[in-house]
């Protein structure tokens, strides 16, 4: 891990340090939920002159959940060296190819958009929702079908993450800010599917075949918003 020791101390507090892990530069990042037992992950390849923060919400920064109350289980950022072009995802781990699985990741979204509005209670995350673009990830296991949501089940969480998009006059398409990440060991290299969204990545974890970021990020805006927004 090229970690980022370019931070401000107000990001070590209590409660942040342990909840927050930094990359930096040219590194795979794998964005896992080890503790829930989910066998879906999320294989990045991070490009030089990016940094990437990944943020673990649910009984990590937000820990005022009401009983049996499930949220997002990951929030990651990334941003250019310059400080421009800032992307920031919620990601949902969803092992199962079920539609009602998909149907629950897009309600944990919800609720955690609800908590993340809370700001003051949570002051160091405004940075990563002061954001160009802000989108979301439903990720599946490995060679499993990929969950889709009912038709219609997202448009609440796609507005939400329409009117937390700072560009957002470029978007045409706004539910195209929702994607899908399915894990597939037969594709030679990692590839944005699909004519209309939402959109699928596939890829996997072997070299040459994880996301690569924000390239993988540059293509779903091209396809939602009036052309290209990364340089």
């Amino acid at each position: 891990m090229a970690k980022d020791k370019n931070r401000s101390t107000k990001q070590k507090k209590a409660g942040e340090k342990q909840n927050v892990m930094y990359y930096h530069g040219a590194c795979p990042v794998k964005i896992e939920d080890a503790e829930s037992g989910s066998k879906a992950f999320m294989p990045i390849e991070l490009s030089d002159g990016w940094h990437m923060d990944v943020i673990k919400l649910d009984k990590g920064i937000i820990q005022d959940l009401k009983e049996r109350e499930e949220i997002s289980d990951i929030l990651f950022s990334v941003l250019s060296d310059e400080g421009e072009d800032r992307i920031t995802c919620l990601a949902e781990l969803k092992g199962s190819g079920q539609e009602r699985k998909a149907n629950k990741a897009v309600s944990q979204m919800q609720k955690t958009a609800t908590y993340l509005m809370e700001i003051e209670k949570y002051p160091f995350m405004s940075e990563y929702l002061e954001t160009n673009y802000m989108m979301a990830a439903i990720v599946g296991a490995p060679d499993k079908k990929i969950p889709r949501c009912t038709a219609h089940k997202d448009k609440k969480l796609c507005k939400w993450l329409y009117r937390m998009s700072k560009q957002r006059a470029h978007i045409k398409n706004m539910d195209g800010l929702i994607f899908y990440v399915q894990l597939h060991k037969e594709i030679k290299c990692c590839q944005l599917s699909g004519n209309t969204a939402p959109y699928i990545v596939l890829c996997h974890a072997s070299n040459g075949k994880r996301m690569p970021v924000p390239q993988v990020f540059d293509e779903l805006l091209q396809r939602i918003c009036a052309g290209g927004i990364i340089k």
